[in-house]
């Protein structure tokens, strides 16, 4: 296992994408502890490379649902970020990310931040494009994961529609 919410085998498709970083002091408070922006652009950076290999267009970043940081990273942690499709529509692509962190000096590893992040695909003049379909789930797990990713769709889609006809 790889200690994160994503275990590899149970993953759709070739679109999954990881990316490992050591923590140095430029990435840190001054209390040691990694700054939440720090692994909020690694999550958007693996997030858009699963995005990419999905879409194989250009794949920006559209909504961050859920983000949680769960527990601290300290300086000198080995994290690693994984990042996986669980929902497309027609037009948007929802991949679930987590930051796994590892002591390098015991091996010991936690989930430090869990999220899930929308990308839409863009044409050469910045227009949306309709997506690939994502393949099917061959699992439970991956079907569940579906779902729940599709409950998430509607709830983002009618919070948008609720914004649209509210007054500012």
């Amino acid at each position: 296992k790889n200690g994160a919410h994503l275990p590899v085998d149970e993953t759709v498709g070739d679109e999954v994408a990881s990316l490992m970083q050591l923590m140095l002091p430029g990435d840190t408070n001054g209390a040691g502890i990694v700054q939440a922006g720090v692994l909020l652009k690694l999550m958007d950076n693996c997030a858009g490379i699963c995005a990419f290999r999905h879409c194989k267009t250009n794949a920006v970043t559209a909504t961050l649902d859920a983000l949680n940081f769960s527990a601290p990273v300290f300086n000198g942690s080995v994290v690693s970020v994984i990042a996986a499709p669980r929902f497309g529509s027609s037009r948007s692509l929802e991949i679930e990310v987590t930051v796994t962190a590892e002591n390098p000096l015991t091996t010991a590893r936690y989930t430090a931040a869990h999220g899930f992040l929308t990308f839409v695909s863009l044409d050469p003049n910045g227009r949306p494009l309709p997506l690939v379909p994502l393949p099917e789930p061959r699992t439970q797990r991956q079907h569940r994961a579906r779902e729940a990713g599709r409950e998430r769709y509607e709830r983002r889609k009618a919070a948008r529609e609720l914004s649209r006809r509210t007054p500012a």
